[in-house]
């Protein structure tokens, strides 16, 4: 999508070198699949993005990013509890922008639908990060793009 691209508001056409993703992790997961432990690493190169002008760049250093983390799945009856928290660092964060740390919690009550293998849940999501800059967004080409604006 960002070697070429035209609408009413913006047009261009790039010659950019093909990407490269290069993934590399381990997990341990307990014998009751209760506890997941995993450390991931991903390597891209040549990577593509939009500048803060909306524009496509490419970027040829490669971009690292290193992630770690842990699930646990607790279950009591019908009620279910699933956490995770994620630790992760980028090698250059003026062109990855990502939360240092994230956490997420899910709580639902879970039940078959009217005796069918269909399950119906209904519940709460929480989700919290620490402080980032995030990306801005164009919604003409549906892209995320670099902003160093805040609202």
């Amino acid at each position: 999508q960002l070697q070429f691209f035209s609408s009413n508001f913006s047009y261009w056409n790039q010659d950019f070198v093909k990407q490269s993703l290069l993934r590399i992790g381990a997990e341990y997961r307990d014998a009751r699949d209760r506890w997941t432990l995993f450390l991931h690493n991903r390597v891209m190169g040549n990577l593509v993005i939009l500048n803060s002008l909306g524009r496509p760049e490419q970027i040829t250093q490669a971009q690292n990013v290193l992630s770690a983390g842990g699930k646990h799945k607790l279950r009591t009856g019908k009620w279910n509890l699933h956490s995770q928290i994620l630790v992760q660092l980028a090698s250059n964060t003026d062109v990855i922008r990502l939360p240092r740390v994230q956490f997420q919690e899910n709580l639902f009550w879970e039940t078959p639908f009217r005796k069918s293998k269909t399950l119906l849940r209904i519940g709460a999501d929480f989700m919290a990060s620490s402080a980032f800059t995030a990306y801005g967004y164009q919604p003409w080409s549906g892209l995320f793009y670099r902003s160093n604006n805040t609202e």
